[in-house]
């Protein structure tokens, strides 16, 4: 078999977990699925074109809107366009692995049904993230087929800013907030200097956006050095709460996921 044939064989058996997956275990079965995305670069390359340009939080937050009173009226509005209805709605999974969106909560707003937890998450994965698997599995065979399953050669890449999208403006906002944050907190840090570290690597990475053009690697280097641990080290603070918007922000900007 060839390196696709051996993802297609994973990517199924995970696919599957995710199938039979209680409310308790769904979040680590959806992790385990995209871990082998995020680990197989030529899919990552493909994701990250598929989410470039989406604003997950602000779409979900219009869906939510539209939720009343009755179990499941929420209207789920995914972009017309086939490639970003994939990317907006491999976000909306990636929430679901992170524990963010909680499969059996989203069921109560969005799909109509009755039962018990794993009910609800089961409705969810079988008439949401199913057919969206088969879908996302086409497009990769697609893009293998046509030679165009292939990975970015990242370390030298270089990306165009623009600074007047609003993308951009909301990864120096993240940045921003993510510094005061640091500053202000006392709590976390025992150790002074691991605090100014962190401000400076923030403030660098600040400095660095203000270029109109940027190489992706150097940008990576320093948030998956500083941002990235901070978001897992603090998850349950201001600064790690910070720390992982910006993540949210950085990665549609210079395509990356992180």
């Amino acid at each position: 078999m060839n390196d696709f044939s051996n993802f297609r064989a994973v990517y199924d058996e995970l696919t599957d977990e995710v199938a039979r997956s209680s409310y308790q275990f769904v979040a680590a079965h959806f992790s385990n699925w995209f871990a082998l995305l995020d680990e197989t670069p030529s899919v990552a390359a493909a994701i990250t074109r598929l989410q470039e340009g989406l604003d997950f939080r602000s779409w979900y937050e219009g869906c939510e809107k539209t939720v009343r009173g009755m179990v499941g009226s929420g209207k789920l509005t995914f972009p017309a366009e086939k490639d970003k209805s994939l990317g907006m709605r491999l976000l909306l999974f990636r929430e679901m692995a992170s524990g963010r969106i909680e499969p059996w909560r989203f069921a109560h707003s969005f799909v109509y049904t009755r039962g018990d937890l794993n009910v609800l998450t089961s409705n969810v994965i079988d008439q949401i993230f199913l057919p969206f698997a088969r879908e996302f599995r086409r497009h990769l065979e697609t893009l293998e087929s046509s030679g165009q399953l292939q990975a970015a050669p990242a370390s030298d890449r270089i990306v165009a800013l623009n600074h007047n999208s609003a993308g951009y403006a909301e990864a120096l906002k993240a940045l921003e907030t993510l510094e005061r944050a640091i500053v202000g907190n006392n709590g976390i840090y025992a150790d002074e200097g691991d605090k100014s570290q962190h401000v400076a690597e923030v403030s660098a990475l600040r400095r660095i956006l203000q270029a109109t053009k940027v190489k992706v690697m150097i940008v990576v280097t320093l948030a998956s050095s500083g941002i990235l641990y901070l978001a897992r080290t603090f998850f349950d603070s201001t600064v790690g709460k910070a720390a992982e918007y910006v993540l949210e922000k950085l990665g549609p900007l210079i395509g990356w996921i992180f």
